[in-house]
């Protein structure tokens, strides 16, 4: 089962404010949620990074899909990663 969410379901401005006030509220605790992996579903997560990838491109319009797809690769890639790290160590 994945938890992949189809990208022309999703806009990663609309609705994400939620999402973006448990991550400035993370943030002024010191924590990241990019950091602690298990904090959030895995859905939260790429909307956080999607509208930090939006807002560090300037806020343009019609850009979703691209960057929501960018959110994905990169979160999957970070639980790749640490599952790696995971089993490597024998955890």
């Amino acid at each position: 089962m994945s938890n992949k969410v189809s990208t022309s379901q999703k806009d990663p401005v609309e609705g994400a404010r939620d999402v973006v006030d448990r991550e400035i509220e993370r943030q002024s605790n010191g924590v990241s949620s990019d950091n602690n992996k298990g904090e959030g579903s895995w859905e939260e997560r790429v909307w956080a990074r999607a509208y930090r990838i939006w807002e560090q491109s300037g806020r343009p319009e019609g850009q979703q899909d691209i960057q929501w797809e960018q959110a994905c690769r990169e979160i999957e890639a970070e639980d790749a990663a640490s599952s790696g790290a995971a089993n490597s160590s024998g955890t």
